[in-house]
């Protein structure tokens, strides 16, 4: 009877393989695949002793990305192999999300504070930083502090400020936001499954898609959750927009339903560099659902 040894970190799994299912065989790669990737991530230490989390792959001038609300690095896995290839890629937890410690607050500002610090304890220079969603706030932001090292964002599917109200009607209606809060409060797995299914909305063949951020892209937990959306609530870029002087792409998904593309318009005549791109057929996350696309339209702004 033959059997299947796998050698593991210091764990060795003997399997006979006659008693194993096709489906049994692929679950085990897929668990195994999972730890490599945890394994892979690093981290430094933050002067408050809080651990910041990221992975680096590839070589070449360095490419930041910066995950939105309800997420993690793991979202950006279509642009790694890619990517790595002709640059350096770094993928970032913030605090709370992730494998990176949590904080005292979660904030816009705390954000890139700690983003500002990883930066400078890597010494990386002329970064192309891609903030997807709330992570293009935490981009506009990292812009006021850390301009002489970043040499053009990406902001994607992203907002200057997250909540409509009477000066502006171009974000989300508060309605929907304090919905969320509620349900997070009272049902959190129920909360990230309707916000995981709302990136997608409106696609098609996007099944494979949820399944993967539904399956591996682990949410924070739901106080960070919730503390989150309120800063987003709070938060108001607008003033910022006009100040930005390097180049910028602006990347929109036609059909999302979270910031609209009119945010992302609104952006493109504030920001005096800025190209923007609509793709008509993607909700929030065209990285992922337009992966090809996309990643052809960010390696000719970085070129």
């Amino acid at each position: 009877m033959s059997s299947i040894t796998i050698v593991f970190g210091l764990i060795t799994i003997n399997i006979k393989s006659d008693i194993l299912t096709h489906v049994t065989h692929i679950a085990i790669l897929i668990f195994l695949f999972s730890c490599v990737r945890l394994v892979n991530m690093k981290e430094i230490e933050h002067p408050s002793g809080r651990k910041i989390c990221y992975n680096i792959r590839g070589g070449g001038k360095p490419i930041l990305f910066i995950h939105g609300w309800g997420s993690s690095s793991l979202i950006w896995n279509k642009q790694i192999d890619y990517f790595s290839k002709n640059h350096t890629v770094i993928t970032i937890d913030l605090s709370g999300h992730g494998s990176s410690s949590p904080n005292d607050e979660y904030s816009l500002d705390g954000f890139s504070d700690d983003i500002m610090f990883f930066i400078n304890s890597l010494k990386l220079w002329d970064i192309t930083v891609v903030g997807w969603s709330m992570g293009g706030m935490v981009t506009i932001k990292l812009l006021t502090k850390l301009k002489k090292y970043i040499e053009s964002i990406v902001l994607v599917s992203s907002t200057p400020k997250f909540i409509s109200d009477n000066g502006y009607d171009l974000g989300l209606p508060a309605l929907i936001a304090n919905k969320l809060k509620r349900d997070i409060k009272t049902n959190y797995p129920g909360a990230i499954k309707t916000f995981y299914n709302l990136l997608f909305k409106g696609e098609s063949n996007i099944e494979a898609h949820k399944s993967f951020v539904l399956n591996e892209v682990t949410p924070p937990d739901p106080d960070v959750a919730c503390k989150t959306l309120e800063e987003l609530e709070r938060a108001d870029l607008r003033n910022y927009l006009a100040t930005i002087e390097i180049p910028a792409l602006i990347i929109h998904g036609g059909l999302d339903e979270i910031c609209r593309p009119q945010a992302s318009e609104f952006m493109h005549k504030k920001i005096k560099k800025s190209v923007l791109k609509i793709i008509p057929n993607a909700a929030h996350a065209p990285f992922l659902t337009q992966s090809d696309l996309f990643n052809t339209m960010l390696m000719e702004f970085i070129r």
